[in-house]
C-alpha cells in the first residue's frame, strides 16, 4: 500500500512539475537565507555569511538533481535520455549517419542469422511425421 501511495505522489509531482520546482527553489532559498541570518547573528559580515551559507548548503545543482531523482517516475528519465540522444544526433550528422549504419548492419545481420537458424534448426520439417524421417545413404556406381 505504501508503494502505491508513492506512485500516486510521484504522479502528482509529474503533473505539477512547475509547482514542485517553484516550491523546491523557495525552500532552498529559505534555508540558505536562514543560515545567512544565523551566521550574521554570530558575528560574520553579510558577504562572509552569504558565502559561508552557500558552502554549508552545498551544491544547489546537485541538490536539485537529487530531489528530481527521488520524485521522478522511471519513464521521465527514459524520455529525457531519448531527447538528449536526439539532440546529440542532430548536432553531429556524421556521427548520426555512422550510428544508424552500424545499427542497421547489426540488426540486419541478427535477423539474417536468426532466420537461418529458425529455418534450419528450430522449425520442424514440413512433413506429417518429421521425427520418423530417416537418412538412407546410397552408393552411386559410376
Amino acid at each position: 500500500m505504501n508503494s502505491l501511495m508513492q506512485v500516486f505522489k510521484k504522479l502528482g509531482l509529474f503533473l505539477n512539475r512547475e509547482r514542485f520546482n517553484r516550491e523546491l527553489e523557495e525552500e532552498m532559498t529559505f534555508h540558505r537565507e536562514e543560515a545567512e541570518k544565523r551566521l550574521v547573528a554570530e558575528g560574520m559580515t553579510a558577504a562572509e555569511a552569504h558565502f559561508a551559507a552557500k558552502r554549508q548548503f552545498g551544491n544547489e545543482a546537485n541538490l536539485r538533481d537529487d530531489s528530481y531523482q527521488v520524485t521522478t517516475l522511471w519513464f521521465e528519465s527514459v524520455f529525457q535520455d531519448f531527447r538528449f540522444g536526439l539532440r546529440k544526433l542532430r548536432k553531429d550528422p556524421g556521427f548520426a549517419a555512422t550510428a544508424i549504419l552500424i545499427l542497421t548492419l547489426g540488426i540486419g545481420a541478427s535477423v539474417g542469422i536468426f532466420s537461418f537458424v529458425d529455418a534450419a534448426l528450430i522449425r520442424s520439417l514440413p512433413y506429417q511425421a518429421p521425427s520418423r524421417l530417416a537418412w538412407i545413404p546410397t552408393r552411386h556406381n559410376s
